[in-house]
């Protein structure tokens, strides 16, 4: 059987969406984002991997749709908007009127809160707010109420997960976090300059070597980094005479 190891440290790496990148296997430059389209989750995979320069050993994919489940079937998010937002998409279905300070906000809410980039800031504003939020859901989870909640956060994450990982795995994944301090999880920023091509499509142009030492000092687990090395434990049981 195939389980995760213990894991000493926690970190939360957002790229933007607009980051340039070489998208692996030859096809050349463009977008992070689009590395999906080009060869789905494998594709994506490697080209992280090789923009960072560390292995990406399993995903974890949940639809928008389900993102706003999850947050409802928790009861809700505490988050302290930080600005008044209005704004309105509706070719992209999405839809922002929150106001400034503490409140809870509903999936559809604390979602558009997390995708909400129309602002002098734009992916920046966008990267910070998600991890506040994914922080947010951190402590929820953490909640002794939140026990009576399992059952249908359960049928919600099976309904709009897509991942590589295993029962066994998502299980010892849920034991590490149980205890972790997730006011304490370290976050940073891949960082770059706005630029825009001859055609007027905007890009963010990374600082490779500089991001590659942020994610390693994130991270803190030089073993890990090795990039052939998987971390995983294979535990043998003995097959009986």
């Amino acid at each position: 059987r195939a389980r995760l190891s213990g894991c000493h440290n926690q970190g939360l790496a957002p790229n933007y969406r607009d980051t340039q990148v070489l998208i692996a296997n030859d096809i050349g430059y463009d977008k992070i984002n689009s590395a999906y389209s080009y060869g789905g989750i494998e594709q994506a995979r490697e080209t992280v991997s090789d923009f960072l320069g560390i292995p990406i050993h399993h995903h974890v994919i949940l639809k928008v749709s389900g993102a706003k489940e999850v947050v409802d079937a928790l009861g809700g998010l505490p988050i302290d908007v930080e600005k008044n937002m209005d704004y309105d998409d509706n070719w992209g279905k999405l839809h922002i009127h929150l106001k400034k300070g503490p409140q809870v906000l509903d999936g559809e809410q604390a979602v558009g809160y997390a995708r909400f980039r129309m602002d002098e800031e734009g992916d920046r504003g966008r990267i910070r707010r998600q991890q506040q939020v994914v922080r947010a859901l951190g402590r929820k989870l953490k909640e002794p109420s939140m026990l009576s909640r399992l059952d249908e956060l359960a049928r919600v994450v099976k309904q709009n997960l897509d991942t590589d990982l295993t029962l066994m795995q998502m299980v010892d994944l849920a034991n590490l976090y149980s205890s972790f301090d997730f006011s304490k999880m370290r976050t940073a920023s891949i960082v770059g300059d706005d630029a825009m091509d001859a055609n007027g499509i905007s890009y963010i142009l990374p600082y490779e070597p500089e991001n590659r030492r942020t994610v390693r000092r994130l991270l803190q687990d030089h073993d890990w980094l090795q990039k052939d090395d998987l971390r995983i434990r294979i535990l043998y049981k003995k097959a009986p005479s």
